[in-house]
């Protein structure tokens, strides 16, 4: 299978000298804390482990290394590999070096004029529609997941109404699933953001013209919460919003 550039990126960014201290499987987010202290999380796609966490970390003790299972077919090891790498991009540290720290409330749209146009989102995110209907005012917005509920469309129909976007808005979990190379070529006149959680914060991202995720900022608390809770993360992070590929401008 032939993954997109956008892998690569990712994985060429992260240190290879960064050891993983600890990977905590909660009830919605695995985390993986690093020997720093930094800890990055993903969302949890995956019905049941297919290894041990112990053994994982034997062969893959480094961060980077962990990073580059994130191309793997196996939703646990993508799973795992993807908070190995918020670990080591998405700190308070880094945000605050490109001037990305954001309100909770800011749109992820912040930038863009989508009023009159029509917008996609990628995984079931229905506060982000919400807020994009109330404050954005599109035309027209479809919202696609792979497992549809009420107001989603089923990811078969991407093909057809991607191209008939101006702004397309993608959830982190499509590097987990590997979906983010289709969706970027069938919508690829479009604006792209990338929002979420699981989303690494890259200012050098190519293909993405926005990223609006979150990092950590309360992680001692989130790491008690986590195991036996799920949710949203967001009272314990701080949210991040940038142009890509960030100029300094």
């Amino acid at each position: 299978m032939k993954y997109h550039p956008i892998y690569d990126e990712i994985v060429e960014s992260l240190d290879h000298d960064i050891e993983i201290r600890q990977i905590q499987i909660g009830s919605s987010w695995v985390a993986s804390i690093l020997e720093d202290g930094s800890c990055g999380i993903a969302a949890k796609l995956y019905d049941r482990p297919t290894a041990s966490v112990d053994d994982l970390l034997r062969r893959h003790r480094k961060a980077h290394l962990l990073g580059k299972e994130l191309i793997q077919n196996d939703p646990f090891l993508s799973v795992l590999a993807l908070s190995a790498v918020n670990a080591c991009l998405n700190t308070e540290t880094r945000i605050s070096k490109f001037r990305a720290a954001a309100d909770s409330k800011t749109s992820c749209l912040q930038g863009f004029d989508v009023i009159g146009k029509s917008v996609a989102i990628i995984g079931h995110m229905s506060r982000t529609r919400d807020q994009i209907l109330m404050e954005s005012h599109p035309k027209h917005i479809y919202m696609f997941d792979m497992d549809p509920s009420r107001g989603d469309l089923p990811v078969e129909q991407e093909p057809v109404l991607l191209p008939k976007c101006e702004a397309v808005v993608i959830t982190g979990t499509t590097l987990i699933n590997h979906t983010i190379g289709d969706i970027l070529h069938w919508s690829r006149d479009a604006v792209h953001i990338f929002t979420g959680p699981s989303v690494p914060f890259l200012p050098e991202f190519t293909s993405v013209d926005q990223i609006h995720g979150m990092a950590l900022s309360k992680t001692e608390e989130f790491l008690e919460w986590n195991p036996s809770n799920s949710g949203s993360p967001l009272p314990y992070s701080q949210a991040y919003l940038l142009k890509t590929p960030f100029t300094g401008e």
